[in-house]
């Protein structure tokens, strides 16, 4: 079932603006790179109304959300359904 939840999930990291990104990118990749799994990641730039999907994956169960929000504040970091229903 935990490994289900991974495949159906995805992480999203929200940055301010491009340079938010740019500055928090390198520590951001490190963290993920701990973290290795199945889910996709995604970044969104609030004010460029942008979003990306990152080459890497995750395991959501193993504390990677967690990470972020201590590195990054609760409301940057989502986990949500892929497909959610309609």
């Amino acid at each position: 079932v935990q490994k289900q939840r991974s495949e159906n999930m995805e992480l999203w990291v929200c940055f301010d603006n491009k340079d938010d990104f740019t500055k928090n990118s390198a520590a951001m990749t490190e963290i993920l790179k701990r973290y290795r799994g199945y889910s996709p990641v995604f970044v969104q730039l609030m004010e460029e109304s942008q979003w990306k999907k990152l080459y890497t994956t995750v395991d959501l169960d193993s504390g990677v959300e967690r990470a972020l929000k201590l590195e990054y504040g609760t409301d940057k970091v989502l986990v949500r359904d892929k497909n959610p229903k309609e």
